[in-house]
């Protein structure tokens, strides 16, 4: 779900006024039903471009970690800055 609001939203900075939504949502249902819209190559693009260092796997094991409620060890194997880097930062609070 993540990855379709991204794309939207990179979508819309790209086109700025002449951003047209239905016509976005409609291509991206359109791909999901053809089971071709995985992860869109702008989202990962965008993401490594604005976030050096960013890994898909580390960010795959804290994800897990967090599915199975093991929050602690999160904070014990990962730093701050991983962390953040990763999208997790609600868990220092």
């Amino acid at each position: 779900m993540t990855w379709i609001i991204s794309d939207l939203m990179n979508q819309q900075e790209k086109h700025g006024v002449n951003f047209d939504f239905k016509h976005a949502m409609n291509a991206i249902s359109k791909q999901l039903r053809s089971e071709k819209y995985t992860r869109p190559y702008s989202h990962r693009h965008k993401e490594t471009k604005r976030l050096p260092g960013f890994n898909d796997k580390t960010y795959s094991e804290i994800k897990e970690l967090v599915a199975q409620g093991l929050i602690s060890d999160v904070l014990s194997k990962y730093s701050a800055e991983t962390l953040k880097l990763h999208h997790f930062d609600y868990l220092l609070a």
